[in-house]
């Protein structure tokens, strides 16, 4: 039996492993209520990592082909990079899968298992720039509040004054 059908009919216990995996990686408290709320209106952490790991999922079962996997990934990156995780952490649950799916498929067959070794491989290099772009993001958020608190400061202290074109043409 090949590894893709062993893992497409242990889909479900593939992505319940996977997502308890990711929680363990949160304080308890948000680990409960995570694992608790299966509403994604009322716990939409809980509702994109479930669908991340959904689509990567079925990513891997399709072969991996395409580049349809980068949103699926974002969803819980994206999370990720937001809560402050070291990147080392914040992407270990990519190299989880791996184990997962071996534990999972090698009870049936160990044939061809280097494959998904390498589409989780693949998944990892794509999740450390998508971690990194968002880690970017971030940060541009964070200077350019920070430039904006500094203006509206020097606005209020009246330190700041408007250079008109003409004034400027002629200090030139």
């Amino acid at each position: 039996m090949r590894w893709v059908d062993t893992l497409e009919r242990n889909k479900q216990k593939v992505i319940e492993t996977w997502f308890q995996k990711i929680i363990e990686t949160y304080p308890e408290e948000t680990a409960k209520f995570l694992k608790a709320q299966k509403n994604p209106f009322l716990n939409p952490v809980g509702g994109a990592i479930r669908e991340g790991l959904e689509g990567i999922v079925n990513w891997i079962i399709s072969g991996g082909k395409s580049e349809e996997v980068i949103p699926f990934l974002d969803r819980i990156i994206r999370i990720r990079a937001i809560q402050e995780f070291k990147p080392s952490e914040a992407l270990q649950f990519i190299i989880e899968l791996k184990v997962i799916i071996r534990n999972i498929c090698s009870q049936e067959s160990s044939v061809g298992l280097e494959a998904v070794d390498a589409l989780v491989d693949k998944l990892l290099m794509e999740s450390f720039d998508v971690f990194s772009k968002c880690r970017e993001d971030l940060y541009e958020i964070r200077v350019q509040e920070i430039k904006d608190k500094t203006f509206r400061l020097l606005q209020r202290a009246g330190v700041l004054y408007e250079i008109s074109p003409e004034s400027e043409q002629r200090d030139r």
